[in-house]
């Protein structure tokens, strides 16, 4: 018996004679050729770099994602050493009459600053890093670049403004950490095909190892390139013009990177961008996730609707009046003022047994309410999951109310 077998995306293919012998049904298993679709030498890099199974096991924007995000990384590192170097001048490296116990002391006052940095930030925003991961993705790059933009120029304002310019370039850095990390894992759970989000997660992790230590190296020639005892224009303009190159590069390789993402999660502004496309559409078709990854301004979004979603009934005044949901087994109760588009509240309260995809068809309803436009069809959440969104994720941004209704 000739078989044929291949490993994932055939990396390797055998071609085997096997045969089982009657006495005993022994199988004697003999290859008759093996074709290796790289050398070994790339195939270790392979999986040591990416995720098993690659590119069959990662959505389709995998690739594009991680290449200029590898690249921003890699710029980041070399701004990185540059801000580190601007900041140990600042505490006093190479002066003879700085102490180290001022040292100390402005370094941990740097610490505590952006670690208060980190907890209030986290308090206000961090329902919104999940709703708006793409946004929020690109902002924390922007915020690290401002951070060590602050910290390159706070030894140039001396002793006395070094601290609190520095310690707000702390706590820059510090937010970009917590908005960066936590919307790379929305990102690693996006990218997660078969449901291996800590190989995904892993390998992200190893590849910005590997880029950390490339850009060390590449970050030690050129500090060694800039003299520390010569503070001649010369040297002043020679640093901010690598500092101000390789951010620029790190912008907007890090934008490039974030627009390639394909989100099939539904989130304020998709939804509009989706309602849009629907309506504007003669045929009414439902746009799949990379037409709106397009369509999706990273920066400036429009604004949200004035839809509150998962309201309490005592949020409910005189002014609204219900438009959906008497019946005891509706999912949703949505009230609506009644006003033209401009000064139009939509109010949503969600009862206990609602699904994720009852959430979001409630949200599309409110919309359509919002335009002044006819009732969806009554098929509409299904050509949403036919056109490639999910459904079991919901990310509207709700009050948290739910309710039950007592029978």
């Amino acid at each position: 018996m000739n078989i044929t077998e291949s490993l994932e995306c055939n990396t390797i293919i055998n071609r085997l004679h096997v045969t089982t012998t009657t006495k005993d049904e022994q199988t004697n298993v003999k290859i008759t050729k093996q074709t290796r679709k790289h050398g070994s030498f790339i195939e270790v890099l392979r999986d040591m770099f990416l995720p098993k199974g690659y590119p069959n096991s990662v959505t389709s924007d995998y690739t594009g994602y991680q290449t200029w995000d590898t690249l921003q990384a890699l710029c980041s590192s070399l701004t990185g050493v540059l801000a580190t170097r601007a900041i140990l001048k600042g505490y006093g490296v190479g002066n003879l009459n700085a102490s180290v116990a001022s040292a100390s002391i402005q370094w941990i006052t740097r610490d505590a600053a952006g670690m208060l940095g980190r907890i209030i930030f986290a308090w206000k925003w961090g329902t919104d890093l999940d709703c708006n991961s793409k946004t929020w993705r690109f902002a924390a790059d922007l915020l690290n670049d401002f951070g060590m933009t602050l910290e390159m120029i706070s030894p140039l304002f001396g002793p006395s403004y070094f601290l609190p310019i520095s310690c707000l370039g702390l706590i820059s850095k510090s937010i970009c950490g917590v908005a960066g990390g936590c919307t790379k894992a929305s990102l690693t759970q996006h990218f997660a095909k078969r449901d291996n989000l800590a190989d995904v997660s892993a390998k992200d992790g190893s590849q910005e190892t590997a880029i950390a230590l490339v850009g060390m190296l590449l970050g030690m020639v050129m500090a060694a390139s800039i003299p520390d005892d010569d503070d001649s224009i010369q040297v002043y303009f020679k640093t901010w013009l690598f500092f101000i190159i390789f951010t620029v590069i790190h912008l907007l390789c890090n934008y490039r990177a974030v627009s390639l993402v394909q989100l099939t999660s539904i989130n304020r502004y998709r939804a509009n961008l989706i309602y849009q496309h629907f309506n504007e559409n003669n045929n009414n078709q439902i746009p799949t996730p990379k037409q709106i990854s397009l369509k999706e301004n990273i920066l400036f979004r429009q604004s949200d609707l004035s839809i509150e979603l998962g309201v309490s009934f005592t949020d409910i005044n005189g002014d609204l009046k219900r438009v959906s949901g008497s019946d005891k087994d509706d999912k949703y109760m949505i009230w609506s003022n009644n006003k033209q588009k401009k000064n139009h509240l939509i109010k949503i309260a969600i009862s206990s047994t609602a699904t994720s995809s009852d959430i979001i068809e409630g949200y599309f309803e409110s919309i359509t309410l919002v335009h002044g436009h006819s009732k969806l069809p009554s098929d509409f959440i299904q050509q949403l999951s036919n056109g490639g969104w999910c459904l079991d994720r919901m990310l509207l941004n709700t009050s948290g109310w739910r309710y039950t209704i007592d029978r």
